[in-house]
């Protein structure tokens, strides 16, 4: 999950089984436990404070590791990067044992 100019984004599989975003509004979500292993992220500075959205959208994520760490990994999963998208599966194929 991320937030991108204000608005709550998720991380799911398309009907393609890649990731895609989508806004969380388009779900009718339930009080879930946060995953084992999940991270949290918020953006310091103008960005956390809502001031200058224009300057830079990203403003928090909640996810796996590499999901919060890494800027270049959510980009790269659109992009089809072939080291995060194997990252995601991976991640997915844990989310599932567990």
């Amino acid at each position: 999950m991320f937030t991108w100019e204000n608005i709550l984004n998720v991380l799911i599989r398309d009907d393609f089984d890649k990731p895609c975003y989508v806004p969380a509004g388009l779900f009718d979500l339930e009080i879930q436990p946060l995953p084992s292993g999940w991270k949290f992220g918020l953006f310091s500075g103008i960005r956390a404070s809502g001031e200058g959205l224009w300057t830079d959208p990203y403003g928090a994520a909640w996810g796996y590791a590499e999901f919060v760490d890494d800027p270049h990994h959510g980009i790269g999963l659109v992009e089809g990067d072939p080291a995060a998208l194997a990252i995601f599966a991976e991640r997915r194929a844990e989310a599932e044992r567990a």
